[in-house]
């Protein structure tokens, strides 16, 4: 599915000049519905593409990591990220940092289809933050025990 995504975003990425990397596992496989993965992974990249496009990113890149054995999915880029403020809000309904190009439902939408199949999806804040306190965007998908 991550290259599926890979597939449906190459010409955004191409023109954006976005590096597109997959890492880790092939093999990695989830039970859970195809929309599922879909609607996550399109969401997770599309706010990547957006926020890597505003903002003046040298060798832009959305990196996706597979690690079958912790059944976690990471999906991140080296833009602005994403403001501390923000970050207790970015899974509730209606709220968005995009102004009028944003909803507020993309994120609120991934985190629920995601639970209701057994996973989780989750800002990882273990990283360190910018001079502007803000953390980077990374997303773990991962398969609830």
């Amino acid at each position: 599915y991550v290259r599926k995504i890979q597939s449906i975003y190459s010409r955004t990425l191409t023109s954006a000049g976005i590096a597109f990397v997959i890492l880790g596992d092939n093999k990695f496989e989830i039970k859970t519905h195809e929309a599922t993965l879909l609607q996550i992974f399109l969401n997770l990249v599309d706010n990547s593409v957006f926020w890597l496009t505003k903002g003046a990113v040298d060798s832009p890149e959305i990196r996706v990591s597979v690690d079958a054995k912790q059944k976690t999915v990471v999906v991140e880029d080296n833009g602005i990220g994403i403001g501390k403020l923000d970050v207790p809000f970015i899974f509730e309904p209606f709220y968005s940092t995009k102004g009028n190009e944003g909803r507020g439902l993309g994120l609120y939408i991934a985190s629920q289809v995601a639970a209701r199949d057994g996973l989780s999806l989750d800002l990882v804040q273990d990283g360190p933050t910018t001079d502007e306190e803000r953390v980077p965007a990374v997303f773990r998908l991962g398969v609830k025990e």
